[in-house]
């Protein structure tokens, strides 16, 4: 019996055999790269959701805080979100967004518990920010009476630029021993933390990043000299 012969008569014997051996290789394989792209979209998805290239200038600084209220991690987010659904607040943030706008140094030291002279000189020093408009604030209760977790969202304005950018900022605020709402510079307590990152991963809020996050993409996209400034800044 020839060599070919013998070969072929061997792989009569024991195809089966390596046809299993095939399958459970390809099914190896698809496990293997099907496990690989659920972990590059997960990986892609995590992170803080908060809008990319958002500027620093446009929200507070956290350092330097007084003390913010403890929590209470009993506090359920059952609270449906709505715009300006807290005029109290909504008409407060207006007014922080406002003195922004205006570089009010005085003013804002009045709404931030303890605004470090770090963050006076960088908002003193702000040269291509024209103004904050459209100010929208969607606002939940805190864990404790008096304290409250806001999302603000709005659009800025800069300088010689007609296109708006939008953006969006999470706050904790919370009324002090007078009775006065204030915005917390700092938030240390992990019992509050956690309750703003359980408020950042709701539908309906990751739903309203998303849809802030697009119009930001699409103004830079559609308007060179925005996306210059905001590249020069970045």
């Amino acid at each position: 019996m020839s060599l070919k012969d013998r070969f072929r008569e061997w792989l009569s014997d024991n195809l089966r055999y390596l046809l299993l051996i095939l399958g459970i290789l390809i099914v190896v394989i698809i496990l293997y790269f099907g496990i690989g792209a659920l972990t590059k979209d997960k990986k892609r998805s995590g992170g803080e959701p908060v809008l990319k290239e958002e500027q620093s200038k446009n929200k507070i600084s956290q350092s330097d805080s007084t003390e913010t209220p403890k929590s209470d991690q009993t506090k359920e987010i059952s609270q449906e979100l709505l715009k300006d659904g807290n005029a109290e607040i909504s008409a407060f943030m207006r007014q922080y967004y406002d003195a922004l706008s205006n570089k009010n140094i005085e003013t804002l030291k009045s709404f931030v518990d303890n605004l470090s002279e770090k963050e006076q000189e960088s908002i003193s020093g702000e040269s291509s920010i024209e103004s904050y408009e459209d100010v929208e604030s969607y606002t939940f209760h805190g864990q404790e009476e008096g304290t409250y977790v806001v999302i603000v969202r709005y659009n800025c304005k800069y300088k010689n630029i007609d296109t708006r950018a939008p953006g969006l900022n999470q706050m904790y605020v919370y009324t002090d021993k007078e009775g006065k709402l204030v915005i917390a510079a700092e938030v240390k307590d992990k019992g509050i933390t956690d309750y703003m990152t359980d408020i950042r991963k709701r539908p309906d809020v990751e739903q309203l990043i998303d849809e802030t996050q697009k119009n930001y993409d699409n103004a830079r996209s559609q308007d060179a000299k925005l996306d210059a400034l905001i590249r020069s800044v970045s």
